[in-house]
């Protein structure tokens, strides 16, 4: 019986596979097994990146990052969780790494998207099964769900905004052409109905402007997303807080033209807008008087409640040179319609969601460098 040949880029296949599907359930998310990957994957990475060092001339920004980034390790203050620490480390590299191995390889990684498609197919399948049985008997069997307005599912993840996200992007991936998968109205129909349960209608309603957005106007340079989605915070964020009132009355009128609830619960789901919106413009004060971040796990020391905004979070607690990674990562042209809906939706999400520090985000670096245009391949 023959076994296939062991390689590096066969390892690496395999623990990105398992990051990017095991590794974003929360049991594994709460047993570190994410952390222990993540970490072996950035040393797979950058000793493949050392053997294969002549196949990357031209790509010497990324070179660059990866030597800035083994110095920032050295110097980065350590506290109290030092396994904390060295996994924020190691994890934010994957943001500058992971486009560069992509870069680098000379293969294309359709079949690691098929699998991890295929994955989230069986999950969200699962988590589907247990919904109906929460409308027919009153109670899930399997996953939590709590009621908040209506009902809203988490499945195996870490709350219903991350599983709305993760269904949502899914989603937007099956509704394009490049993916080749069987039953392609099947995938779309169990996503879309997962993202609907996850009852995230910030979830809901930034994937169908996603859609909507990439028929008016494309973007070829993708970097540009999250670079329009943090000039957002720092130009509106100020804005709503000091027009609360105003924006409130809008609000409350709006939703009553399309919808009748409670006034009670119109006013709660404001308020917790308001409250995030609050919680950026405090946390943006922080990282004025400290650009270098505040360390690990620190957002809520110095905050009353989360800001729910990811390049806020990284930025409060990491610095901005991390942030920069987020927005060097995306550095990849592409004509490709479905590149940039999903793209646009993950920064848009990022910016409203607080996806975990968005680590669903490098499959979107992949499926975005996997399908970019073949002419535009070595001018990353």
């Amino acid at each position: 019986m023959k076994y296939p040949h062991v390689t590096l880029d066969r390892v690496i296949y395999f623990l990105m596979i398992l990051f990017l599907t095991i590794g974003q359930l929360e049991i594994s998310m709460q047993t570190k097994i994410t952390n222990v990957i993540q970490c072996i994957l950035v040393c797979l990475f950058m000793l493949s990146l050392l053997f294969n060092w002549k196949s990357i001339k031209g790509q010497w920004a990324y070179l660059i990052i990866i030597s800035f980034f083994i110095f920032v390790f050295f110097i980065f203050p350590i506290g109290n969780d030092i396994f904390g620490d060295i996994s924020r480390v190691f994890y934010l590299s994957l943001f500058s790494i992971f486009p560069a191995y992509i870069v680098m390889s000379k293969k294309k990684f359709s079949s690691v998207i098929n699998t991890i498609v295929n994955f989230y197919f069986i999950i969200f399948s699962i988590t589907l099964f247990d919904a109906a049985i929460y409308f027919i008997q009153g109670a899930t069997i399997l996953f939590p769900m709590i009621h908040y307005i209506t009902p809203r599912f988490s499945g195996p993840f870490n709350d219903p905004n991350f599983m709305g996200f993760i269904s949502g992007l899914m989603f937007i991936v099956v509704m394009g052409k490049r993916v080749m998968i069987k039953h392609r109205w099947a995938h779309i129909l169990v996503f879309f109905s997962c993202m609907l349960l996850s009852g995230s209608f910030t979830g809901v309603i930034l994937c169908l402007l996603s859609l909507f957005l990439v028929k008016l106007y494309r973007f070829n340079n993708l970097v540009m997303k999250p670079i329009l989605c943090i000039l957002f915070v720092f130009i509106i964020t100020p804005s709503f807080v000091y027009n609360q009132d105003l924006l409130r009355t809008m609000f409350t009128d709006l939703i009553n033209y399309f919808f009748v609830f409670d006034p009670f619960l119109i006013d709660v789901k404001f308020n917790s807008l308001l409250y995030r919106f609050e919680s950026v413009n405090f946390a943006i004060n922080y990282i004025l008087v400290n650009p270098l971040g505040y360390g690990y796990l620190t957002l809520l020391d110095y905050l009353p409640r989360d800001t729910h905004n990811s390049y806020i979070g990284i930025s409060f607690e990491y610095g901005i040179i991390m942030l920069a990674l987020i927005v060097i990562s995306l550095a990849c042209k592409t004509r490709d319609e479905n590149s940039d809906t999903l793209s646009t939706f993950t920064c848009m999400s990022a910016l409203f969601l607080n996806i975990h520090y968005m680590p669903i985000y490098f499959f979107v670096v992949l499926f975005c460098f996997n399908f970019r245009d073949i002419n535009e391949k070595r001018r990353i």
